[in-house]
This record gives C-alpha cells, structure tokens and sequence, in this order.
C-alpha cells in the first residue's frame, strides 16, 4: 500500500489515494508485528487523512464505511483515555448510520448496529444500566436483518455478543436465548457445510458455546427454562464431526442412493450461493432484494432439512443429533454420568441419574475460564510454563501438577465428591468439556475430614466422549462379553530412535497373565502393521506397549508408532474394522488419550476417542509421556486386577475403571523396600524364567535398595500415576 500510494498520490488521484488510505489503515489494524499500540495509531491517523477525500457531501457512502471502521479502531484503541475512546467509537458508528440507514444499506446497518452495540457495552461513561439497555436494544435490531435464514454467520456473531454480554450481567435467560439463537445459526452453518474442513471451522466458532448455554440454563430462574436443555447443549456437538468425519470422505456415505446424497449436495450448493448473493454490495446487478434473499434461503434450508431426513433413511448416524433418550440410557446408578464445564461465571457439573428422568443435578464449583486457562499455560515466548508445556515436555510436569491439582480439586472435583458421597456413588463416569478434556480430573486433589484425598480415592473414575459413545460402548460390550479373554499385542517396535526398554518384558507379563489366549504377541522388528491386523482378528484385549503421538494440526493423523517406522494412524483405526472382536484396547504409549485442544477440545479427536468411535467397548490410555519401569509395574497389576482380581480383598476380576483404579492406588503406595524385594527375587531367578534382564533387573534393584530409604513411595506423584485413564467402560 506504502509502495502504491507513491504513483497513487492525493494531489494527482485523490479518490484512488483515498481508498489505498483506507486499506492501508485497515491492514495497520490488523498488523500482528510491532507495537499494538503504534500499529493502531497509524490506523486512525490514515483513516482520518481518507476522510478529508471521502467526505460525506461527496462520497457519502464510501464516508460513512471509512467512519464505521474508524469506529472500530478507537474502539480497540490503547493509547489515551479509554473512556474518550469508546465516545469517540459511539459518536462515529453513529454518525455512519445517519447514511448507512437499514431502508437503504441493510446488511451495512446491520454491521454498524452491531458493533455500537458493543461500543455502548463498553460504554464506562454514562448510567451503566442505560448504556446496557442501548447495548441490547442495537443487538436486537441487528438481529432484525442479520436474520439466521439470510445471513446465518452474522447472526451467530450478533447472538453471540449478545449473549456475552447478558451472560457478565447476570441475565441468566436473556443469555440463554441468544446463545440459542447463536447455536442454532452455528447449526445450519454446520449442516450447510460441503467438506469435512469446513464442518470443522463451524464447529470451531462455537466450540465455547455449549458450556455457557447450559450454566445460563441452569442459573435462569424463568418457568420457561429447562435445565435437560443444559445437557442437550453440552451433548449436542460432542464427537460430532469423529462420527462422520470418514464416512464423508467419500462421495456418499455408505449405503445412501446416489440420488438421495445428489439432492442433499444440490440443496447445500444453492444455500452457498444464496448466502454470496446476500453479501454483495448493494446495486450489483442481478442481485435481489433483502426479502426476497431472506425468503429464498429459508425455502433453500428448509429443503436441505427433508434431504438430511431422507440421506438418515439410509445412513441413521449421519449428522447426528443429541437425543435426550439415548443420554438417559447411558446413566448408570452405581455410576453417575456427569458433564463438566467451566465457564467465566464458574464451573458447571452436571449429574445424571436415572431415577431423576432426565433431569441433571446441578452442582457448582468456583473454577473460572481464566483460571483454567491460567493453569494450562503461563508466561510467554520461549520458556512457558503450566501443565500444557510441561505434558509436552517443555517445562516441569510435576511442579505443574502439583500446582494444577489442588486447585481443581477445591473448586470443581471437591464440591462434586461431595454430592457423589451422598448419593452412594460406587463410581463416577466423567465427560469433561472444553479444556477440562486435557487433564487429570481423577487425581484432582481436596480437603475430607482434614486429610488430602483425590478423586480417585473415593471413586472408580471413566472417562467418556458423549453419552452417545458411551451407550454404543454399553451395547457393544453386552455383545461380546462372556467371551474368553485373546490378546493381541506389540512390545517395543523396531527400529526406533527411543526404544522401551520394559515394553517387551511388559507385554510377556500381559501374555502370561492369558493362559494359552494369545493370539499375537509381536515384539521388536516383528511388530509390523501386517502382522499386527493379523493377530487383532478375534482378540478381545490389544495391549499397545509403543510409542504414540498425538497431532494437535491434524489429529486423524495421531498415530502409533510400529515397527519399520510404520505408523497406526488415528485414521486407519477407524477404517478398517478390525477391532470387531476387541472388548478393551491399552494403550501403554506417550501421549495417547491427548485430545484436538488448539481447535476442538470438545470433538475429544484423540486415539482413546478413536477407539471407542471403532466400536471398542473401553480404552486405556495416557496423557503424557510415561516412566517406562512404572508403567510396567502400573500395567501388569492393572492386567492381574482386571482378569483375576485382587486375592488380598477378595474381589474377582474387575471392570478396566475399578482395576486401573486399583493399580493407580498400589503404584502410589508401594514402598522402596517392596519393589527392591520384587527385583531382587527376579535377579535370582534363571535365566529362562526371568521376566526381565539380568542387567534390567539389577539396575532396578540397586535404585530401590540404595537410592530410597525404605518406607519412601518413590511413585507416589500423580506425574506416575495419573497419566492413565479408562475411556468407555
């Protein structure tokens, strides 16, 4: 722009120089480098300068969109006073709709009432009760033409602020209604959608939505608020694109005539096209009236609802819905499901239970949206900290933990124990949205009778994606239960930069722990993809011990690492269907049961995910990066709890929740003088019998014996231990 405006000069072509002005200030606005502050100053200043050519006796069109923008830039503006800034922001959207009126520019009235709106929300002079009052007024009346039928994206946008705003004030159902209104926009959006990314990128926009609706539901006093409503928000877009995603990367999901998919593609292609008509500049030739738009795209949307109807003829899981019934079956008494969210007003849980029909139990916590954010990440540029750096390794894990824990542990999993206790819960079964998804909730740490105690202490903890996974999980394990136990398994893949060295000797704990029902047991440069699809066939437990990777960027992609630096991908899983037989898959690898946290939390696009979305009944897997020698202990007493109980209490085999449970409890607690016995037992063993090397054994021995004293836990921190979550049942 700096470079055109040096032909493109004032005094020879003004009204060209005026526009380069207006774009330069524009792109001055946007500037990601530099100062904020300068990058903005240079923003007004330009548009000021575009101002003395696009007058208003002049240009009057073309002044009033150069005043809005100039608007939205003291809007932002830092420096100066801020209250002098947002008056000067009000005074210019106002001035720009004296010509920007809705009879004539609609869709430009539209976008100026909308951000006064949010200049009067911001509005510090002035009665705080009239600037609101003004503030909701000119949301409504954008909503007037930004309607969800004409201009679903706006509408969103307008509802969503709309909603923000009521939500900080306390109007507990006004909120409710607008984030509604925003959902609803955001659904038809999603609907609308022609290809799997772009049903992503709807899914994004609304991805803080669902936690909010439901808190506003759940706080609103009116008669007309339905607290079941708050469960269908935080159920509704869960897991929603993973059910898809693989069934649409082809030209039709399977099974659904040509004819009927063609119908559906031809209806969301003249949605596109009405909705580009609709943000052309008014005069364009050919382009019709706003009513005339309005009334055509919702003909069109209507029309893309029967082919949706009609494509589930044929496909029933295609853009599914949350069907209150299907959540309430998912219940378990001894068990209950219990959404979590956090939300700037607090932390929301919300219980299931049978007996209630439907209807969830609230119970609140004090955990804010800053704080978690606060938790996850702290400081910036080259050396963050918080539990999100130190789960990828690049700050302190356990001093993140040991800070990240006891605060949710008194302000949201504390309060939820409580009210566990007193239904006489055995278990809980959790579906933790948004963020929430990438921590431990189960060695959340709190007060009881004076005595630090987490989560898991009192309760066998799951973890789930939606309660519809869930009961297909319940459904698929009533199928194959009863069936003896055949593993499937790779230890330590080769060649590989990290080798495991307690993989392999894990993976033959496992398979001594099977009797003869070993179906594969694949070690080293054995444990090839090939062979590995060959032993899955008919096993009912695949034990994993390898390393794995989650991709935030593309998470289909996440994968397991095989031998030859062949990889399982997140993709292929789902694909291929040869899981048909399996009742629970461990992962014992690094970084499995991570979820899409930079785009979609809430789709929980993580491997556990994918596993349960591939019809396994439950999933072991792990947060971050684990100890090799503690995940084989953790590992094998897990195996010896789930297929043949605990001798010392008297239980028998044990659901993968309460066994993982069990192992976690006895990993903490074991002493150095314990484990020191354990190894040194193996040292005197032959050769032949040994479960691990001579050399291993040794090196395991000498470190307990001699490095601890002998009552020390030496994997007593949650960063041992609490990586390791059960997904499904």
């Amino acid at each position: 722009y700096q470079q055109a405006l040096e032909v493109l000069t004032r005094a020879a072509r003004p009204v060209e120089w005026a526009t380069t002005m207006m774009n330069l200030a524009t792109a001055y606005a946007a500037r990601v480098r530099g100062e904020r502050a300068e990058n903005l100053e240079a923003a007004i200043g330009a548009y000021q300068q575009a101002l003395e050519v696009r007058t208003r006796a002049a240009r009057p069109v073309k002044w009033a969109q150069t005043m809005s923008n100039l608007a939205g830039a003291y809007a932002a503006r830092i420096r100066g006073e801020r209250a002098e800034n947002v008056e000067a922001a009000i005074a210019a959207y106002q001035q720009a709709l004296e010509v920007l009126t809705r009879a004539a520019l609609p869709v430009e009235w539209a976008h100026a009432m909308n951000n006064l709106a949010t200049a009067y929300s911001d509005r510090i002079r002035g009665e705080r009760v009239e600037n609101l009052e003004a503030a909701i007024g000119a949301y409504q009346q954008a909503l007037e033409v930004r309607t969800r039928a004409a201009l679903p994206e706006d509408h969103r946008l307008t509802q969503r602020n709309l909603g923000g705003l009521c939500f900080a004030e306390g109007r507990w159902a006004q909120a409710a209604a607008a984030y509604q209104g925003a959902l609803a926009a955001g659904d038809l959006l999603y609907r609308a959608a022609a290809t799997p990314e772009a049903r992503q990128a709807q899914l994004r926009e609304v991805r803080d939505l669902p936690a909010r609706l439901a808190c506003a539901l759940v706080k609103a006093t009116s008669a007309a608020s339905d607290p079941q409503e708050a469960v269908l928000a935080l159920e509704r877009n869960r897991a929603r694109w993973l059910s898809e995603a693989l069934a649409l990367r082809s030209d039709r999901p399977a099974g659904v005539p040509e004819a009927a998919w063609q119908t559906l593609v031809t209806h969301r292609e003249a949605i596109q096209a009405l909705q580009a008509e609709a943000r052309l500049p008014e005069g364009t030739p050919a382009k019709r009236d706003f009513l005339a738009l309005s009334e055509a795209l919702h003909g069109a949307f209507a029309a893309l609802d029967e082919a949706i109807v009609e494509v589930r003829r044929y496909h029933p899981d295609f853009l599914p819905e949350a069907d209150l019934a299907q959540i309430q079956a998912a219940a378990d008494p001894a068990s209950p499901l219990t959404y979590l969210s956090v939300t700037p007003a607090g932390a929301l849980a919300l219980l299931l239970l049978p007996e209630n029909s439907g209807s969830p139990e609230p119970v609140w916590g004090t955990l804010t949206e800053d704080d978690l954010k606060g938790l996850l990440v702290q400081g910036e540029g080259s050396a963050p900290s918080g539990y999100l750096p130190g789960q990828f390794g690049q700050a302190s894990l356990p001093t993140a933990l040991d800070e990240v824990l006891p605060v949710l542990g008194e302000r949201l999993m504390g309060p939820l124990a409580d009210r566990l206790r007193e239904l006489g819960a055995r278990g809980v079964t959790l579906i933790p949205t948004g963020l929430l998804g990438l921590l431990p909730l189960h060695a959340a740490r709190y007060r009881r009778q004076g005595q630090a105690v987490c989560l898991l202490d009192e309760f066998d903890v799951a973890y789930a994606p939606s309660a519809r996974v869930l009961g297909a999980a319940r459904e698929a394990l009533a199928v194959r239960s009863g069936v003896a136990p055949v593993l499937a398994g790779v230890g330590n893949p080769l060649e590989n930069p990290k080798p495991l060295p307690y993989a392999r000797p894990e993976l033959e704990g496992v398979a001594a722990l099977f009797d003869r029902g070993v179906q594969g047991a694949l070690y080293e440069r054995a444990a090839t993809e090939e062979r590995l699809m060959a032993a899955l066939v008919g096993a009912t437990h695949v034990h994993l011990a390898c390393h794995g990777m989650f991709n935030p960027a593309e998470p289909l992609d996440s994968h397991l690492q095989l031998a030859n630096d062949e990889q399982w991908t997140l993709r292929e899983i789902l694909e291929s269907g040869s899981l048909a037989q399996a009742r629970l898959v461990v992962l014992s690898a690094c970084q499995t049961g991570i979820t899409d946290f930079q785009n979609l939390p809430d789709e929980v696009l993580g491997l556990p995910a994918g596993f349960l979305q591939a019809q396994v009944p439950g999933v072991v897997g792990t947060l971050w990066s684990v100890n090799d020698l503690s995940t084989m202990l953790l590992i094998l007493r897990f195996y010896q709890y789930h297929l043949q109980g605990n001798e010392a209490t008297g239980e028998g085999p044990m659901a993968p929740a309460r066994a993982l449970r069990g192992a976690q409890l006895w990993l903490r607690g074991v002493t150095a003088e314990e484990l020191a016995a354990r190894f040194e037992s193996e040292l005197a063993k032959p050769d032949t019998e040994r479960a691990i090397s001579y050399e291993q054994a040794e090196q395991a021995w000498q470190r307990f014996a001699f490095d601890y004293e002998e009552t020390d836990q030496p994997y007593a921190h949650p960063v041992y231990w609490a990586p390791f979550m059960v997904s499904g049942t």
